[in-house]
Protein backbone atom coordinates (compact mmCIF):
# COMPACT_ATOMS: atom_id res chain seq x y z
CA UNK A 1 0.00 0.00 0.00
CA UNK A 2 1.29 3.21 -0.50
CA UNK A 3 1.41 6.14 1.85
CA UNK A 4 -1.83 8.11 0.76
CA UNK A 5 -3.33 4.62 1.52
CA UNK A 6 -2.32 4.67 4.93
CA UNK A 7 -3.58 7.68 5.34
CA UNK A 8 -6.86 7.04 4.72
CA UNK A 9 -6.41 3.71 6.66
CA UNK A 10 -6.04 5.75 9.59
CA UNK A 11 -8.28 8.27 9.23
CA UNK A 12 -11.63 5.49 8.79
CA UNK A 13 -10.07 3.80 12.02
CA UNK A 14 -10.00 6.93 14.29
CA UNK A 15 -13.72 7.74 12.99
CA UNK A 16 -14.66 4.79 13.97
CA UNK A 17 -13.28 4.89 17.43
CA UNK A 18 -14.17 7.73 18.41
CA UNK A 19 -17.97 6.71 17.40
CA UNK A 20 -17.67 3.66 19.49
CA UNK A 21 -16.48 6.12 22.45
CA UNK A 22 -19.67 8.16 21.85
CA UNK A 23 -22.11 5.22 21.56
CA UNK A 24 -20.65 4.03 25.02
CA UNK A 25 -20.72 7.50 26.74
CA UNK A 26 -24.42 7.96 25.45
CA UNK A 27 -25.45 4.03 26.38
CA UNK A 28 -23.61 4.79 29.76
CA UNK A 29 -25.85 7.72 30.21
CA UNK A 30 -28.97 5.89 29.89
CA UNK A 31 -27.97 3.55 32.45
CA UNK A 32 -27.17 5.98 34.92
CA UNK A 33 -30.87 7.83 34.90
CA UNK A 34 -32.15 4.50 35.09
CA UNK A 35 -29.94 3.16 38.01
CA UNK A 36 -31.57 6.48 39.22
CA UNK A 37 -34.40 5.83 39.06
CA UNK A 38 -34.48 2.54 40.39
CA UNK A 39 -32.20 3.96 43.59
CA UNK A 40 -35.59 5.64 44.53
CA UNK A 41 -38.31 2.86 44.33
CA UNK A 42 -36.08 -0.12 45.04
CA UNK A 43 -34.63 -1.62 48.19
CA UNK A 44 -31.07 -1.51 48.86
CA UNK A 45 -30.51 -4.79 48.92
CA UNK A 46 -31.96 -5.34 45.27
CA UNK A 47 -29.15 -2.68 43.58
CA UNK A 48 -26.74 -4.69 41.47
CA UNK A 49 -24.77 -1.48 39.85
CA UNK A 50 -24.29 1.80 41.01
CA UNK A 51 -23.72 3.87 38.04
CA UNK A 52 -22.48 7.02 39.20
CA UNK A 53 -18.91 8.26 38.58
CA UNK A 54 -17.28 7.19 42.00
CA UNK A 55 -13.68 6.51 40.48
CA UNK A 56 -13.87 10.16 38.35
CA UNK A 57 -12.72 7.92 35.31
CA UNK A 58 -14.21 9.08 31.64
CA UNK A 59 -17.68 7.41 31.58
CA UNK A 60 -16.76 4.54 28.89
CA UNK A 61 -13.76 3.51 31.32
CA UNK A 62 -16.16 3.42 34.37
CA UNK A 63 -18.24 0.54 33.10
CA UNK A 64 -15.23 -1.68 33.39
CA UNK A 65 -14.04 -0.68 36.90
CA UNK A 66 -17.32 0.26 38.87
CA UNK A 67 -19.03 -2.75 40.54
CA UNK A 68 -22.21 -2.93 43.01
CA UNK A 69 -22.26 -1.28 46.60
CA UNK A 70 -21.16 -4.45 49.22
CA UNK A 71 -24.59 -5.43 50.74
CA UNK A 72 -22.62 -5.87 54.04
CA UNK A 73 -19.52 -4.76 56.43
CA UNK A 74 -17.74 -8.22 55.66
CA UNK A 75 -18.18 -8.03 51.58
CA UNK A 76 -16.98 -4.30 52.07
CA UNK A 77 -13.73 -5.94 54.29
CA UNK A 78 -13.55 -9.02 51.81
CA UNK A 79 -13.30 -6.70 48.90
CA UNK A 80 -10.83 -3.81 50.37
CA UNK A 81 -8.82 -7.17 50.52
CA UNK A 82 -9.20 -8.26 47.31
CA UNK A 83 -8.43 -5.15 45.73
CA UNK A 84 -5.50 -4.82 48.03
CA UNK A 85 -4.21 -8.22 46.74
CA UNK A 86 -5.00 -7.31 43.21
CA UNK A 87 -2.99 -4.11 43.45
CA UNK A 88 0.04 -5.78 44.74
CA UNK A 89 -0.19 -8.20 42.26
CA UNK A 90 -0.60 -5.57 39.90
CA UNK A 91 2.38 -3.46 41.40
CA UNK A 92 4.66 -6.97 40.82
CA UNK A 93 3.66 -6.80 37.15
CA UNK A 94 4.68 -2.86 36.94
CA UNK A 95 7.96 -3.55 38.92
CA UNK A 96 8.50 -7.05 36.23
CA UNK A 97 8.09 -4.90 33.32
CA UNK A 98 9.68 -1.79 34.42
CA UNK A 99 12.42 -4.45 34.92
CA UNK A 100 12.36 -5.57 32.03
CA UNK A 101 12.24 -2.10 29.85
CA UNK A 102 15.26 -1.39 32.29
CA UNK A 103 17.47 -4.13 30.75
CA UNK A 104 15.52 -3.57 26.84
CA UNK A 105 17.12 -0.07 27.06
CA UNK A 106 20.61 -1.33 28.09
CA UNK A 107 20.67 -3.67 25.78
CA UNK A 108 19.66 -0.99 22.97
CA UNK A 109 21.95 1.36 24.24
CA UNK A 110 24.81 -1.23 23.97
CA UNK A 111 23.67 -1.77 20.34
CA UNK A 112 23.72 1.82 19.71
CA UNK A 113 27.22 2.22 21.01
CA UNK A 114 28.13 -0.63 18.76
CA UNK A 115 26.15 0.55 16.05
CA UNK A 116 27.98 4.05 16.35
CA UNK A 117 31.36 2.50 16.16
CA UNK A 118 30.55 0.59 12.93
CA UNK A 119 29.49 3.27 11.41
CA UNK A 120 32.67 5.19 12.21
CA UNK A 121 34.44 2.18 11.35
CA UNK A 122 32.63 2.00 7.84
CA UNK A 123 33.24 6.22 8.09
CA UNK A 124 37.17 5.46 8.23
CA UNK A 125 36.84 2.83 5.34
CA UNK A 126 34.96 4.61 3.07
CA UNK A 127 37.86 7.29 3.01
CA UNK A 128 40.32 4.79 2.93
CA UNK A 129 38.55 3.64 0.02
CA UNK A 130 38.13 7.04 -1.45
CA UNK A 131 42.06 7.18 -1.15
CA UNK A 132 42.69 4.28 -2.56
CA UNK A 133 40.78 5.20 -5.45
CA UNK A 134 42.00 8.29 -6.18
CA UNK A 135 45.32 6.66 -6.33
CA UNK A 136 44.35 4.52 -8.61
CA UNK A 137 43.18 7.06 -10.71
CA UNK A 138 46.31 8.43 -10.58
CA UNK A 139 48.48 5.37 -11.18
CA UNK A 140 45.88 5.22 -14.19
CA UNK A 141 46.62 8.51 -15.66
CA UNK A 142 50.36 8.55 -15.25
CA UNK A 143 49.87 5.18 -17.43
CA UNK A 144 47.92 7.09 -19.85
CA UNK A 145 49.95 10.44 -19.92
CA UNK A 146 52.88 10.77 -22.23
CA UNK A 147 56.02 10.79 -21.39
CA UNK A 148 58.71 12.60 -23.49
CA UNK A 149 62.70 11.39 -23.56
CA UNK A 150 65.62 12.86 -24.93
CA UNK A 151 67.92 10.52 -26.15
CA UNK A 152 70.66 10.13 -29.31
CA UNK A 153 72.58 13.40 -28.43
CA UNK A 154 75.04 14.27 -31.08
CA UNK A 155 77.54 16.79 -31.32
CA UNK A 156 78.15 16.82 -35.05
CA UNK A 157 80.19 20.18 -35.03
CA UNK A 158 82.33 22.54 -32.75
CA UNK A 159 84.49 25.32 -34.62
CA UNK A 160 86.33 28.28 -33.05
CA UNK A 161 87.11 30.68 -35.62
CA UNK A 162 87.89 34.67 -34.60
CA UNK A 163 87.03 34.93 -30.91
CA UNK A 164 83.60 32.79 -31.21
CA UNK A 165 82.98 28.82 -30.49
CA UNK A 166 79.95 27.49 -32.88
CA UNK A 167 78.36 24.21 -31.83
CA UNK A 168 75.40 22.06 -34.04
CA UNK A 169 73.57 18.88 -32.45
CA UNK A 170 71.03 16.78 -32.52
CA UNK A 171 68.93 15.25 -30.40
CA UNK A 172 65.62 13.12 -30.63
CA UNK A 173 62.54 13.57 -28.70
CA UNK A 174 60.93 9.90 -28.25
CA UNK A 175 57.24 10.20 -26.44
CA UNK A 176 56.87 6.39 -24.90
CA UNK A 177 53.91 6.97 -23.00
CA UNK A 178 50.06 6.20 -24.53
CA UNK A 179 48.96 9.77 -25.61
CA UNK A 180 49.85 12.33 -28.00
CA UNK A 181 52.30 14.73 -26.56
CA UNK A 182 50.77 18.11 -27.34
CA UNK A 183 52.05 22.02 -27.13
CA UNK A 184 55.64 20.71 -27.42
CA UNK A 185 57.92 23.29 -26.85
CA UNK A 186 62.18 22.40 -26.61
CA UNK A 187 64.97 25.05 -26.09
CA UNK A 188 69.19 23.79 -25.30
CA UNK A 189 72.10 25.73 -24.03
CA UNK A 190 75.90 25.31 -23.26
CA UNK A 191 77.29 25.96 -19.78
CA UNK A 192 80.77 25.89 -18.65
CA UNK A 193 81.19 22.67 -16.18
CA UNK A 194 81.62 24.25 -13.23
CA UNK A 195 78.84 26.61 -13.74
CA UNK A 196 75.26 26.45 -11.46
CA UNK A 197 72.81 25.46 -13.57
CA UNK A 198 69.29 27.13 -13.43
CA UNK A 199 66.99 23.73 -14.42
CA UNK A 200 64.00 25.66 -13.89
CA UNK A 201 64.84 28.28 -15.97
CA UNK A 202 65.55 26.55 -19.16
CA UNK A 203 62.50 24.29 -18.37
CA UNK A 204 60.48 27.90 -18.68
CA UNK A 205 63.13 28.26 -21.77
CA UNK A 206 61.73 25.74 -23.99
CA UNK A 207 60.09 27.50 -25.93
CA UNK A 208 60.58 26.61 -29.60
CA UNK A 209 58.25 24.56 -31.16
CA UNK A 210 58.41 21.05 -32.72
CA UNK A 211 58.25 19.87 -36.35
CA UNK A 212 54.91 17.66 -35.84
CA UNK A 213 55.58 13.77 -37.33
CA UNK A 214 52.43 13.25 -39.61
CA UNK A 215 50.53 15.87 -37.42
CA UNK A 216 49.76 19.65 -36.20
CA UNK A 217 52.37 21.60 -34.84
CA UNK A 218 53.74 21.01 -31.91
CA UNK A 219 52.80 17.20 -31.51
CA UNK A 220 54.40 14.10 -30.76
CA UNK A 221 52.14 10.80 -31.53
CA UNK A 222 52.27 8.16 -28.83
CA UNK A 223 55.46 5.90 -29.47
CA UNK A 224 56.24 8.78 -31.96
CA UNK A 225 59.89 10.39 -31.82
CA UNK A 226 61.17 13.52 -33.81
CA UNK A 227 65.22 14.33 -34.49
CA UNK A 228 65.89 18.05 -33.38
CA UNK A 229 68.91 19.73 -35.19
CA UNK A 230 70.25 22.75 -33.49
CA UNK A 231 73.17 25.57 -33.24
CA UNK A 232 74.63 27.34 -30.67
CA UNK A 233 77.09 29.86 -30.35
CA UNK A 234 79.24 32.45 -27.57
CA UNK A 235 82.44 34.29 -27.77
CA UNK A 236 85.05 32.83 -26.50
CA UNK A 237 86.48 35.06 -23.87
CA UNK A 238 82.92 34.71 -22.02
CA UNK A 239 84.66 31.21 -21.01
CA UNK A 240 88.27 30.69 -18.96
CA UNK A 241 90.49 28.92 -20.52
CA UNK A 242 91.65 26.28 -18.21
CA UNK A 243 95.12 24.50 -19.41
CA UNK A 244 93.47 20.91 -19.59
CA UNK A 245 90.62 22.67 -21.75
CA UNK A 246 87.08 23.57 -21.24
CA UNK A 247 84.27 20.90 -21.07
CA UNK A 248 80.37 22.26 -21.04
CA UNK A 249 77.24 20.65 -20.13
CA UNK A 250 74.58 20.81 -22.60
CA UNK A 251 70.84 21.50 -21.06
CA UNK A 252 68.36 20.15 -23.49
CA UNK A 253 64.65 20.53 -21.83
CA UNK A 254 61.58 19.95 -23.63
CA UNK A 255 57.55 21.26 -22.36
CA UNK A 256 54.75 19.31 -23.29
CA UNK A 257 51.08 18.61 -22.23
CA UNK A 258 49.28 16.32 -21.56
CA UNK A 259 45.73 15.91 -23.52
CA UNK A 260 43.90 14.18 -21.02
CA UNK A 261 44.26 16.47 -17.84
CA UNK A 262 45.90 19.56 -19.91
CA UNK A 263 48.30 19.58 -17.29
CA UNK A 264 51.82 20.95 -18.17
CA UNK A 265 55.37 18.58 -18.47
CA UNK A 266 58.43 18.35 -18.83
CA UNK A 267 62.11 16.78 -19.28
CA UNK A 268 65.76 17.81 -19.00
CA UNK A 269 68.85 16.22 -19.58
CA UNK A 270 72.35 17.30 -19.17
CA UNK A 271 75.57 15.93 -20.40
CA UNK A 272 78.85 16.30 -20.67
CA UNK A 273 80.70 17.39 -23.69
CA UNK A 274 84.41 16.96 -24.60
CA UNK A 275 86.66 16.18 -27.33
CA UNK A 276 86.61 13.06 -29.22
CA UNK A 277 89.76 11.77 -26.87
CA UNK A 278 87.73 13.06 -23.92
CA UNK A 279 89.34 15.78 -22.94
CA UNK A 280 88.74 19.62 -22.82
CA UNK A 281 88.30 21.62 -25.87
CA UNK A 282 91.17 23.75 -26.42
CA UNK A 283 89.90 27.51 -26.37
CA UNK A 284 93.22 28.85 -26.78
CA UNK A 285 92.92 27.78 -30.42
CA UNK A 286 92.60 30.60 -32.75
CA UNK A 287 90.91 28.18 -35.38
CA UNK A 288 89.55 24.99 -34.62
CA UNK A 289 87.12 22.26 -35.99
CA UNK A 290 86.18 19.27 -34.59
CA UNK A 291 83.37 16.57 -35.21
CA UNK A 292 81.86 13.71 -33.04
CA UNK A 293 82.91 15.11 -29.61
CA UNK A 294 82.62 12.96 -27.05
CA UNK A 295 78.92 12.75 -25.16
CA UNK A 296 78.93 11.91 -21.15
CA UNK A 297 75.54 11.61 -19.63
CA UNK A 298 74.97 14.08 -16.47
CA UNK A 299 71.70 14.30 -15.15
CA UNK A 300 68.17 13.25 -16.19
CA UNK A 301 64.72 15.46 -15.14
CA UNK A 302 61.70 14.09 -15.62
CA UNK A 303 58.39 15.87 -14.64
Amino acid sequence: MSRSDWGIVATVVGCLALASLALADSQYEHEKRIAAKACATEHPCQRQQVQFERAGLPSFAERFVSNPDPNNTEEKERRDLAAQEASAVWAFYAVLIAGLSAIVTAIGTVLLYQQIVLTRRAVEDTGLATDAMKKSNDIAMIGQRPWISIEGIKITKCAIDGGMINFEFEYTLINSGNSPAIDATCGAGFHELYTEIDYTAHAEAAARRIPAEGGGEGTIGPHGENTISGKWYAYVNMYPAHEMGTYFNLVLACGYASPLTGERHHTIRVVRISDPDNRGINLREPRLMLRNLHVANHRVIMA
